[in-house]
């Protein structure tokens, strides 16, 4: 199995493509950001600097619970990038 969907399990995210555009088109929940901070052992800082979300809109985000379709794009793509140097 590729690592993209291991990966996708591990911080609980849709296996499959349509279904992953559908959470995106939603809003992915911070539980993943939270998935995604402690499988690359990155500080929340750390991680939100790398996707171009401020402190104070990832604060917003935790108290709201859920990403704008922007930021939840940008999740992913990170997720991608991290599978693709992982295989």
């Amino acid at each position: 199995m590729c690592y993209r969907k291991v990966l996708r399990r591990e911080i609980d995210l849709p296996i499959s493509d349509i279904e992953m555009h559908e959470a995106i088109c939603k809003g992915l929940p911070f539980s993943v950001f939270i998935r995604i901070s402690t499988t690359t052992d990155m500080q929340h800082k750390e991680l939100a600097t790398c996707l171009a979300i401020s402190t104070r809109t990832l604060n917003k985000r935790k108290q709201s619970g859920t990403f704008t379709q922007n930021e939840s794009d940008r999740l992913y793509r990170f997720t991608e990038i991290l599978a693709v140097t992982a295989d």
